[in-house]
């Protein structure tokens, strides 16, 4: 994903730059002098990782980076934002836990700096016993640095991006900043992905029936945070039938 493909405004999120329930009160104590980020990876539920020990890459957009130590596989699905106990029981063995000072990371932050990434990446031998010369790409988090700069310490679930706007787990974090500005309109913790989506035969159509200039139609793909604890049993994510009066035209 690049900025061009993500919204950051706050739609009614938990993850939202000021919500008291987020903010720690407590005081991070960090080893760099001047404006800086320090992350704390804690837990992976449901990754889309079959290794034991997968890592983070910590980088923001202005360069600096950083790795963690490998994380343990973790036989406990508590906590794990699941949707029932049943996904919880299949998911069990892609929990991981990071433990340690090998799992915190510190970057300097520089003016400009926006995007904070954590990349999960594992390394996977192929078929044979073939290594690959680069460790599997698991998945992604990215963070808006403007939002925390409002909250200066957030811990919770990132959604993990695994290709585009395709989810596969969550990794539960704590971030923490120092003396970074307070700027920007940029609300929410995590930015919302988005994917546009183009089809000129349905444009075509549509400006022939609405008597229009020819575009091409356009649909676009959002992926939603924390849905079910904001709208609870009144929603779902394709049609099933105790949903189905959400299908029925008013």
């Amino acid at each position: 994903p690049t900025p061009s493909s993500m919204f950051a405004s706050c739609l009614g999120s938990a993850n939202c730059a000021g919500d008291e329930e987020v903010v720690a009160q407590d005081r991070v104590m960090f080893k760099t002098r001047g404006p800086a980020i320090r992350v704390r990876v804690k837990q992976g539920c449901d990754l889309a990782c079959k290794s034991a020990s997968p890592y983070c890459v910590v980088s923001l957009d202005s360069g600096e980076s950083a790795k963690t130590a490998g994380a343990s596989r973790h036989d406990q699905a508590d906590g794990c934002p699941l949707g029932s106990s049943k996904e919880a029981a299949a998911a069990v063995h892609k929990h991981h836990a990071w433990e340690g000072d090998d799992c915190v990371v510190e970057l300097p932050w520089k003016e400009g700096a926006d995007e904070l990434e954590i990349v999960i990446r594992a390394h996977e031998a192929g078929a044979m016993g073939i290594s690959f010369a680069e460790d599997k790409k698991v998945g992604a988090c990215y963070i808006n640095v403007p939002a925390l700069a409002k909250l200066v310490k957030w811990e919770g679930w990132l959604q993990v991006v695994r290709q585009g706007t395709n989810l596969e787990g969550k990794l539960y974090v704590e971030i923490a900043s120092q003396a970074l500005p307070a700027r920007g309109p940029q609300l929410l913790i995590q930015p919302v992905m988005a994917k546009t989506q183009k089809n000129t035969v349905v444009g075509a159509l549509t400006a022939i029936v609405a008597g229009e200039t020819l575009e091409t139609f356009k649909t676009y793909h959002l992926v939603l945070q924390e849905t079910q604890q904001k709208f609870g049993d009144a929603w779902n994510s394709n049609y099933d039938e105790e949903h189905e009066k959400l299908f029925k035209d008013p």
